[in-house]
């Protein structure tokens, strides 16, 4: 396709801009941009070079995050080939890689030093508005790029976030970041840091406030309070042990006047984690991890309607318990095995969610292993696999198997393939919502689970090719994919059973195994610094999709249209392609600009047609300047967010418009 008419503008400013980086502070030969492959620590939780791990990883560093002026976790992945990430009318963005996509994804594993942020007070999936970490305390992210449950288990059905914070040791002193912006943006950081005794302590207070996407009633009112402190026991043990709460509330859009949508007071966000991390290096080659987190999450609002007597109580409570030891071990200086077990158990009550359930709950255990074997000089051979024994679902083993060729110095060849399962969430198997009065008496059934679904399962085969061309000043991360999904979860609306009851509705959502599909993909990442001042990086994702509804689907379907809907969704969920170019420059004086173009295709979030949204281009930029003093360091933040015409992203009557704003941040 042709290149997008305004990156194909921008080309002549590029250039001029970027001559100019020979007037930069000190040209040199120094290249931090392209040093040798980074090591990775994810994908089969081995230390590996980027290059010789089993699957694709994009590695985002702390620099990068800063400057790509990105509020949440959810925009810095807008900078990962093939994640399609959307702000929606309900405050909180959506976010996901390749799919099919849906109104609320599930399938991505998030990690933040380790802990699991899969919540199963959000249908399964991720709860991205209420993630209780800010950029300002990461070092870098990780992000596998496709399927790993062979490593994590079923909540790694479609990828991992691994997002690792900053060390304590490495953040003593005081820092306060404050941003201000159009939209209502204002955010507030300020962070201590440095020694309690033998420990290395680190602590951060934050707010953060918006008044969401124009037009729409959902701003966002969140703080937050982490602690997270390391220390040393002995020359063999390490202890981190990590603590916050995250508090705010999130407005829904309701209807003046209205007897069954209401406006109604901001919705509370209340949530509080505990973790704690022990290392002990056993010897010279083994290390043992044991870890232990618990979440507690309350929010919900209770809803009283006037066109019947009747209080709609949304309220929920949930809290994990995570258990983890994890044994690495080097048996061979060609050998290298992991392996470990997990125990989580989620219990929550939702007072409308599971009717007639007095303790809703969840248990998974997990055995996991990999390995890293190297026959030869140019060979690697991964293995790893998963075994999940689900109270909620099945027992499922998840295997991956990948090869690895050394075709030329600095460049690999990658094979692989994986199988991976996603199993239902309580609400999807077991859920019951129904609305009643304040009587007793039925108004309405919205949800029922079934009872019988079964994991969806996600087979892979891909092809990668990572090479370093240190004489180019470039690197380039190739990934070819076909990924199908069978028994894949899908709720759909159905005539209600008439065992039920009475209903002053005719339809209710169940989920069912009801769709297959295959997509196949072509992904790219390439980076360039062809001046000391000049840093660019093209990320390009093609995919194809094509599936469809189950036979028991097409039979309990509401109506031919509904039908229609939804069998066109599995295909039209994904864009053609995703495209982004970011330009990261250094200008005399010390100021850094940074640009970022992204183009994705048309897609459609939700089944209705009508909520399809066109492809768009977004332009953000940013600059910054730094400055120090005998005080300590600083740096001033300009920036616009989709500087260009309004679009839509979500759905196509939520228009997403340009934001400016500015930042500055100390370093005391």
């Amino acid at each position: 396709m042709p290149w997008p008419t305004r990156a194909r503008r921008a080309l002549p400013l590029l250039g001029i801009v970027a001559a100019s980086s020979a007037l930069a502070a000190m040209e040199s030969d120094d290249n931090p941009f392209l040093e040798p492959v980074p090591v990775v620590l994810t994908v089969s939780r081995l230390s590996q070079p980027l290059a010789e791990a089993p699957a694709a990883v994009t590695v985002l560093d702390r620099e990068l995050i800063l400057r790509s002026g990105a509020r949440t976790l959810a925009e810095v992945l807008r900078l990962v080939p093939g994640f399609l990430v959307a702000s929606n009318e309900y405050g909180a963005p959506v976010a996901t890689y390749h799919g099919p996509v849906e109104e609320f994804p599930q399938g991505m594993q998030v990690l933040v030093d380790g802990r699991s942020q899969y919540s199963p007070t959000s249908l399964g999936g991720v709860n991205w508005s209420g993630l209780a970490v800010t950029l300002e305390e990461i070092e870098r992210i990780e992000v596998t790029r496709g399927s790993n449950s062979a490593a994590y288990g079923s909540n790694a059905f479609l990828g991992i976030v691994n997002v690792i914070t900053r060390d304590p040791s490495m953040t003593h002193g005081v820092g306060v970041t404050v941003t201000e912006g159009q939209g209502g943006i204002e955010d507030r950081l300020v962070s201590v840091g440095g020694h309690v005794g033998a420990a290395d302590v680190r602590l951060v207070a934050s707010s953060n406030r918006d008044e969401g996407l124009p037009a729409q009633f959902d701003s966002l009112r969140q703080r937050h309070l982490n602690l997270r402190a390391g220390l040393q026991l002995t020359d063999r043990d390490r202890l981190t042990i990590s603590a916050g709460r995250l508090r705010g509330n999130l407005a829904i859009e309701g209807t003046p006047n209205s007897g069954t949508n209401p406006p109604r007071d901001p919705r509370p966000i209340d949530q509080n984690f505990a973790q704690i991390d022990w290392l002990r290096a056993l010897d010279a080659d083994t290390d043992l991890l044991v870890r232990y987190h618990q979440v507690e999450d309350f929010g919900g609002e209770v809803l009283r309607l006037s066109v019947v007597p009747a209080t709609l109580d949304f309220r929920y409570h949930s809290r994990r318990h995570d258990f983890e030891s994890q044994l690495t071990t080097v048996l061979s200086p060609t050998l290298r095995v992991v392996g470990g077990l997990g125990h989580r158990v989620d219990r929550f009550s939702h007072n409308s969610d599971f009717y007639g359930m007095s303790d809703p709950y969840q248990r998974v255990s997990r055995l996991f292993g990999s390995l890293e074997w190297q026959p030869a000089d140019d060979w690697r051979v991964n293995a790893a696999a998963t075994w999940e024994d689900d109270s909620n679902s099945e027992t499922t083993l998840a295997p991956r198997l990948a090869l690895h060729r050394r075709v030329a110095p600095g460049q690999w060849l990658r094979a692989g393939v994986s199988r991976a399962y996603r199993t239902p969430s309580l609400f999807e198997q077991v859920g019951r919502t129904r609305f009643q009065t304040d009587g007793g008496e039925l108004v309405e059934w919205v949800n029922i689970g079934r009872g019988d679904l079964r994991p969806e399962q996600l087979d892979t085969a891909e092809l990668g090719y990572v090479a370093n061309f240190p004489a180019l000043r470039s690197n380039l991360d190739v990934r070819l994919a076909r990924e199908r999904t069978t028994r894949g979860l899908l709720s759909v609306s159905t005539p209600v059973p008439p065992e039920l009851g009475p209903d002053f509705t005719d339809s209710i959502l169940s989920t069912y195994n009801g769709f297959h599909s295959t997509l196949d993909s072509l992904e790219l990442q390439w980076r360039w610094q062809p001046l000391a001042g000049t840093r660019l990086i093209l990320n390009h994702t093609a995919m194809h999709m094509e599936g469809g509804v189950s036979d028991t689907v097409r039979a309990v379907a509401i109506s031919p249209a509904y039908l229609s809907d939804i069998s066109t969704q599995v295909a039209d969920s994904v864009p053609a392609y995703t495209s982004s170019l970011i330009w990261l420059q250094d200008l005399p004086g010390g100021l850094r600009l940074t640009a970022i173009y992204r183009s994705v295709g048309a897609m459609r979030w939700t089944p209705a047609a009508a909520n399809s949204v066109h492809a768009y281009e977004t332009v953000d930029w940013n600059v910054q300047w730094p400055f120090s003093g005998g005080w300590g360091r600083g740096e001033v933040a300009v920036g616009v967010l989709s500087d260009s015409s309004s679009h839509a992203e979500f759905r196509r009557d939520e228009g997403v418009d340009r934001r400016a704003y500015a930042t500055l941040r100390l370093a005391l």
